[in-house]
């Protein structure tokens, strides 16, 4: 029997590299996704040997992208504490993705560093300001799991 686990309710928290924490939670997240991992592989041929052989390269965790509704007065979305302030500023970060499964204990949770590579703003004639963040996460990424 499945217990399928809503996904309302996950936050997205960023604090110093290393995962020490503490970690602030980003306002006004909509969406997220990844990390997305990808091992990599390189071809391996010789004269010997008439199929492809292929030999295990580094394994990277890819991206975590997310939607927020911009705020930019919010401190955890402003130029001097928040998400823009991390933009261009060539530092990695730390990152904590916690889900929404800690029920009578404790909540299960990814924690990653990052550079923040990407910010693209949307602001329609009708509709809500938002921005578009992406992060590059930097080496091997921590999952605990909750209790």
């Amino acid at each position: 029997m499945t217990q399928p686990l809503s996904s309302h309710g996950t936050l997205l928290q960023m604090g110093a590299s290393g995962g020490g924490g503490p970690y602030t939670t980003i306002a006004e997240v909509v969406d997220a996704s990844g990390p997305s991992f990808q091992q990599a592989t390189h071809d391996a041929p010789s004269q010997d040997i008439t199929w492809m052989k292929k030999v295990a390269g580094l394994v990277s965790a890819g991206e975590v992208t997310f939607d927020i509704n911009f705020i930019p007065k919010n401190s955890t979305h402003d130029a001097s504490t928040g998400l823009l302030s991390i933009l261009g500023a060539q530092v990695v970060n730390g990152f904590k993705l916690l889900y929404n499964d800690a029920g009578a204990g404790t909540a299960s949770y990814w924690t990653f560093d990052a550079y923040m590579v990407g910010f693209d703003q949307d602001v329609p004639v009708d509709g809500i300001l938002m921005a578009s963040i992406t992060l590059q996460i930097n080496g091997q990424p921590t999952f605990t799991k909750g209790s």
